[in-house]
Order: C-alpha cells, then sequence, then structure tokens
C-alpha cells in the first residue's frame, strides 16, 4: 500500500516568476525535481521500447535496404553487415535488457549507448564506403541522434552533452576525411543546423512537459487536499480509510479513528473575525500533520472545524493515547479563546473508535462508514458531557 501523502508533499506556493525560472532551467526544487523525473522516467518506457524494436528491425532489414535501392559493391557489403549485426544491433539489444525492472535506472544511458552504437557505424560505414568508391547519405547519423532524443524522450541536459561530442566528432571527422572542400562545410554546416533544432525544439518539448506536468500535478493535490489547511480532505479519506482497513483484513490487522471537533469555535469566528478563525484552523492542521509521524497515519479536515485522525495497526492501548495526547496538544497550542465551557484557550473534543481485524474484506467501505458513524455518536457524547475531552 502507498503511504498516505503528506502535507509536505504539497506543491510549494511559488509565484509565477520563481516557477518561470525553475521551467527556464529545466529544473525544479530538489524534492520536486525528484518526484518529476520518477514521474518523466515511468511515463517513458513505452516510447523507450517501441524506439527500440523500431530501431533493431531497421538495422536488420538494411540488407534489403541496400540491395533494393543502394547497390553497394561487394567488398564493402561484408565490412558493412558486420558492423550491422556486430555492433549496431547489439547495443540496441543492451536498450532490451535494460526494460528489466531491476536495470531500469540504466535505461537512459542504454538508449544514448544504442544510439552511439548505430549513428557510430553508420558514419564509419561512409567513411569505410568512401574507399570503395561508394556514398552512404550523411545525414543518416544526425537522424538517429534525433530519433533518440525525441521519440526516446530523453531529459535535455542528460543527452545534450552526448549530441554535442557526436556533432563536434562526425563535423571533425568529416573534414579529416573527406578533406576541406565546399561538400565537407556543406555538410558540417547542414548537421550544424539540424543539431541546433533539435537543442532548441528538445529544450522547448521538455519545458512544456515539466509545466503540464507542474499543473496537473497541482489540480490533483487541490482535489485531495483542503485548500486552507493544506491537509486531505474529505474525499482523500474515504478513499484512505478504505484501502487500510481492506489491509487490516488481509493481515488481521487494526484501524483506529478519532474524530475531532474544535470547542466553541462559532464563537471563536464571531469574537475574532473569520480571517483569525482561518489562521486558527492553519495552525491546528500544521500540529495535527506533525504528529502523524508513521506512513500510514494520517491526518484531514473533514468539515469547517471538524477534523480526523487515523491510525494503522497500532496496539489499542497505544492507540488510545496517541489520540488523546493529539487532541489535548491542541489545547496546548495557547491559542487564545474564552470559550463557554470555562477555557482560555482553544481545545477540542473527541470520539474515538477502533476496529480489530475487521472482517470480510470486501466490507471495508461500509465497516468505514459505520466507524464514522460511531465516532461522531462519541463526539457528541464528549460535548454533552461537557466539552474538552475524549469518549471511546
Amino acid at each position: 500500500m502507498n503511504p498516505v501523502t503528506k502535507t509536505a508533499t504539497l506543491l510549494p506556493k511559488a509565484d509565477d516568476d520563481a516557477l518561470r525560472h525553475q521551467l527556464n532551467r529545466l529544473r525544479f526544487a530538489e524534492l520536486l525535481e525528484i518526484e518529476f523525473r520518477l514521474d518523466y522516467e515511468q511515463g517513458s518506457l513505452s516510447s523507450r521500447l517501441l524506439l527500440t524494436v523500431i530501431s533493431i528491425v531497421a538495422v536488420a532489414l538494411t540488407p534489403l535496404y541496400d540491395l533494393l535501392f543502394l547497390h553497394p559493391p561487394q567488398g564493402f557489403v561484408s565490412t558493412s553487415r558486420l558492423i550491422q549485426f556486430g555492433i549496431q544491433i547489439p547495443s540496441l539489444l543492451l536498450g532490451i535488457v535494460c526494460f528489466l525492472p531491476a536495470l531500469r535506472r540504466w535505461q537512459p544511458s542504454a538508449i544514448i549507448l544504442g544510439a552511439l552504437g548505430v549513428a557510430g557505424g553508420l558514419y564509419s560505414q561512409r567513411v569505410i564506403g568512401a574507399q570503395y568508391g561508394y556514398h552512404v547519405p550523411f545525414d543518416f547519423a544526425a537522424t538517429v541522434i534525433a530519433a533518440a532524443y525525441t521519440l526516446g524522450r530523453l531529459r535535455f541536459y542528460v543527452f545534450l552533452p552526448w549530441a554535442v561530442l557526436i556533432w563536434l566528432g562526425i563535423s571533425s571527422i568529416e573534414v579529416l576525411i573527406f578533406g576541406a572542400t565546399s561538400a565537407s562545410w556543406y555538410n558540417c554546416l547542414s548537421l550544424t543546423i539540424m543539431f541546433s533544432l533539435l537543442s532548441s525544439g528538445g529544450y522547448v518539448l521538455e519545458r512544456i512537459a515539466r509545466e503540464n506536468w507542474y499543473h496537473r500535478r497541482q489540480l490533483s493535490m487541490l482535489a485531495l487536499h483542503d485548500p486552507l489547511t493544506g491537509l486531505p480532505n474529505r474525499r482523500h479519506f474515504d478513499n484512505t480509510l478504505t484501502q487500510l482497513l481492506r489491509a487490516a483484513a488481509r493481515a488481521r490487522g487494526n484501524v483506529a479513528l478519532m474524530l475531532i471537533d474544535i470547542d466553541d469555535f462559532k464563537s471563536y469566528n464571531d469574537r475574532h473575525g473569520h480571517p483569525a478563525g482561518d489562521a486558527c484552523l492553519q495552525r491546528i492542521g500544521v500540529y495535527l500533520n506533525s504528529q502523524m509521524r508513521r506512513p500510514q497515519d494520517f491526518c484531514a479536515r473533514i468539515g469547517g472545524e471538524e477534523f480526523v485522525a487515523v491510525w494503522y495497526d497500532a496496539k489499542p492501548a497505544d492507540a488510545h493515547r496517541m489520540a488523546e495526547q493529539l487532541r489535548t496538544g491542541i489545547g496546548g497550542l495557547g491559542i487564545a479563546h474564552a470559550s463557554r465551557h470555562g477555557a482560555q484557550v482553544v481545545t477540542a473534543s473527541g470520539g474515538f473508535v477502533q476496529v480489530i481485524a475487521p472482517h470480510p474484506e470486501h466490507a471495508a467501505h461500509s465497516i468505514g462508514k459505520q466507524m464514522v458513524r460511531r465516532a461522531d455518536d462519541l463526539l457528541y457524547k464528549a460535548k454533552d458531557g461537557g466539552r474538552d475531552r475524549l469518549v471511546s
């Protein structure tokens, strides 16, 4: 089960200039950058696999292509086949191997090595073909680089050094091997233009991809989190509680839940105003979130001044103790409030329930509803009993 998303994972509230600066640099803040890269790499798997398979098929069919269209001399053919099946295809097969889950982190490097193997093989055939008076098209190698970068969805700063190396290498060899002729300079100019277009286009594509990813993530977080406190919202709470109950059914574990209501919050709003009320709720939200230290424990805001805390697989005595500490901790914040029940600070009441080894697993949703309903009844008992207390 995935850990419950905590408030710390929410997007930073960067202003437009800060966001624009991050996008222009093609780099988010550290934690967000890690998340983007993981998501980007995962989303690139299908396109990279397709690119690798197409490349292998294309190289394997090169002999047929040569026979039908180019008619190379026989002396060149044997060397060409050795390069194609001894260097190019093995380089691409390395990329296939790196689709194994254990090797997946090496996949971008494998794509680059495959591109280097194919591009280097193509250009070496151009050099060798010249010895037989046979012309191998110049732009084949550059086309391979463009395909690897765009279809392989490699990040700009990962691929750029290798693209520059290939550009400089091919341009230098072109002049050294074929001489400083007008044809060689023309080829170098063509390669430079293609490289410039590829680089600028790749930069723009990644910037757009980052911007779209950022806004999709923002919308997703807003859909599952309360905008005032940053805590998970009711929808997130309902879904996650069901997941935890299913897990508890499978593992014969337990789930504890406490509904928390801020005492006399309406009078606090009336006395201090709604902005102060919002600030109070925000401070309580930060406190509640800070007390959830295990991955599957979490707090959520499910109503105006109503919160919920959930603990997964905690011993009954420990869960009750943590619930009471969480509730009394709200009073410990020292938020001044002359309430009707005599307290001089903001306090909270709670209703606590715990289910042990819920069964069956498919009834998790209805069990969750029963827990919330029972905790709500206990919360009303706490309020009727004088507030600032927990009823279990």
